[in-house]
């Protein structure tokens, strides 16, 4: 079921897929989980420097990427390549073919 939610989310125009990210996000953060107290701890661990109030803004912004991220999988996974195409820019695609062309290994 979960599967086909994503599916159908794939389905969005990106700007909502966006905006449902940043709000499941949002909910997973609230969520009284396991992992969001490891993340909490990481940011404490990590940037003590920054006053608890940034490190919950951290937190916030972490968990909204976190969200965003199921989207984009979301629509990597299930929309048209000519979608994709027009949401992409590729630069240095000549270097790709090239590095093919000599039997080059390319990620």
């Amino acid at each position: 079921m979960a599967l086909g939610t994503l599916r159908l989310l794939a389905l969005l125009p990106f700007s909502v897929q966006l905006a449902l990210g940043r709000a499941l996000g949002g909910i997973l953060r609230r969520l009284p989980v396991r992992f969001v107290s490891i993340a909490r701890r990481n940011i404490d661990l990590c940037l003590p420097e920054l006053d608890s109030a940034e490190r919950e803004r951290l937190l916030d912004r972490h968990f909204a990427s976190l969200g965003i991220a199921l989207m984009e999988i979301a629509l990597a996974w299930w929309s048209p390549a000519a979608r994709l195409r027009e949401m992409a820019q590729v630069e240095g695609l000549e270097r790709v073919r090239k590095a093919l062309e000599r039997g080059r290994g390319v990620i």
